[in-house]
């Protein structure tokens, strides 16, 4: 792996580590909130999915089309590996061939 590379991922590390080190004082100041508004709730619609299901239906969607994407783009760069002068990781050959 390149060395440019693994700068690129030290720096996503430090991204998800915040992200997940904010999870406690964000869920903490929100209870905050909720404890102020005690039980005044609004009534949520039962004809609605959650909230939390859309997030669920949502993530899930989400992380097939970023395989379906990656698979894409993939085969694209096996394919061009040959003339684009960079090794494929795995035996390339063209995904079609050119009339």
């Amino acid at each position: 792996m390149s060395t440019i590379l693994t700068t690129v991922e030290g720096y996503e590390d430090k991204v998800l580590d915040f992200v997940k080190n904010a999870k406690a004082p964000v869920v903490e100041y929100v209870g905050k909130g909720v404890e102020l508004v005690g039980d005044r709730s609004l009534a949520y619609p039962e004809s609605l999915p959650t909230p939390i299901e859309v997030v669920k239906s949502q993530t899930a969607f989400v992380k097939k089309l970023i395989d379906a994407n990656t698979a894409i783009v993939t085969a694209v760069l096996e394919t061009i590996a040959p003339v684009a002068g960079f090794k494929a990781t795995k035996a390339s050959k063209p995904a079609v061939k050119a009339a």
